[in-house]
């Protein structure tokens, strides 16, 4: 073998690793060790296009499905933050009545408090 050839494929102790986007496409190892499990992971609700053409080709509709499945989570996520919203509205609500009538009820105390030693005073005089 020459050293052209050397670049080009794998000796006994290395493994090809694939990309996400490949990871259906077969594996071709040159070595002792044969890869019988790809594991791969994503964020959001959507796998990555390749692997939404696999899941079609194992199982025909399997991409629709999951579209509509991301689509029905990001609705269902969208109408428990807009419920969130509401119940937070209503409880700054209710707080803010709240704090007006201990306000309310301080400045009758206030004025209870400085009239009736005014009107024993009157009268005890």
């Amino acid at each position: 073998m020459n050293e052209s050839d050397a670049g080009n494929h794998p000796n006994e102790s290395q493994v090809v690793v694939q990309s996400p986007e490949d990871a259906h496409q077969p594996v071709e190892v040159h070595s002792e060790f044969h890869l019988e499990h790809v594991r791969e992971s994503w964020d959001g609700p959507l796998p990555p296009p390749g692997a939404l053409q696999h899941y079609d080709a194992v199982v025909p509709g399997a991409a629709n499905r999951i579209l509509e499945m991301a689509e029905n989570q990001q609705r269902n996520i969208a109408e428990l933050r807009k419920a969130a919203s509401e119940r937070e509205d209503k409880a700054l609500s209710l707080a803010d009545k709240t704090l007006t009538s201990d306000a309310s009820q301080s400045r009758t105390g206030l004025w209870l408090g400085f009239i009736l030693p005014l009107v024993g005073m009157a009268i005890a005089a």
